[in-house]
């Protein structure tokens, strides 16, 4: 009877013994999932970030290049504006010459 009883209460340990490691295996491999979507996760903030400055360097690259191309226009549209209104005066001047003589 006591053989029984202590058999019993064995297998009954056994089984709680088993229980308990099953759920500490699944609890182990929740644990590496979660480490490795952790790490993916980490992989992926970074990739967004390389991403964002790449895009901020495009834009400042891209306002640089707009920059340029309007202070090139001015400065052609100037250049043209002062030309034509040094010609004109030319012509005024020889106006004014071509009535004094």
């Amino acid at each position: 009877m006591i053989s029984r009883k202590g058999d019993a209460a064995s297998m009954f340990l056994n089984e709680v013994f088993e229980r308990v490691e099953g759920k500490l295996m699944g609890l182990d491999q929740n644990v590496q999932l979660l480490g490795m979507e952790q790490r993916r996760e980490k992989d992926n903030i970074g990739r967004i970030e390389i991403s964002t400055l790449k895009n901020s360097e495009d834009f400042r690259n891209m306002m640089t290049q707009l920059q340029n191309d309007y202070s090139h226009r001015l400065e052609v549209k100037m250049t043209d504006l002062v030309n034509r209104l040094l010609s004109e005066q030319e012509e005024r001047v020889r106006q004014i010459e071509d009535v004094r003589y």
